[in-house]
């Protein structure tokens, strides 16, 4: 009996059965509003009403979620080198760099909680990638 409700303490304590924080609530609706006005947008003209909620989502998402503004960054740079075709070892290298830190910035945006850990994370990813050092950002990454 003592296992079983030691089971069911751990799972339903456990983070994935934990109500999102307050903030990841914003957030999340705000990727919601952002990307379903994003598609809209591909396939006909908004509305000025519906403009306004893009660009209001859009500039939630930057200010409050750095983590996915940097990843943002990293794949509109990996973007233009990837279609300036360079095939020049540096560019190469820079586009596997690029490529790694969009995947830890892809795994590290959902950990935050508040506004202040975000934050933290994003200023301390990007100054991982100022420095170009992917082994010290896996690192972190994986420590957090």
């Amino acid at each position: 009996m003592k296992t079983k409700v030691l089971l069911l303490l751990i799972v339903f304590t456990s983070p994935g059965f934990a109500d999102p924080s307050p903030y990841r609530q914003s957030i999340e609706a705000a990727k919601q509003t952002f990307s379903f006005l994003q598609q809209q947008r591909l396939t006909r003209e908004l509305t000025p009403a519906e403009e306004k909620e893009f660009f209001a989502a859009l500039g939630e998402l930057t200010a409050d979620d750095p983590v996915w503004a940097l990843q943002r960054e990293l794949g509109a740079d990996f973007g233009v080198l990837h279609s300036a075709g360079s095939q020049k070892p540096q560019d190469l290298a820079a586009m596997d760099e690029l490529k790694v830190f969009m995947a830890i910035t892809v795994d590290v945006e959902q950990r935050a909680t508040t506004l202040a850990e975000a934050r933290a994370f994003g200023q301390i990813l990007r100054e991982f990638v100022v420095r170009h050092d992917v082994k010290g950002a896996t690192a972190w990454a994986k420590a957090q």
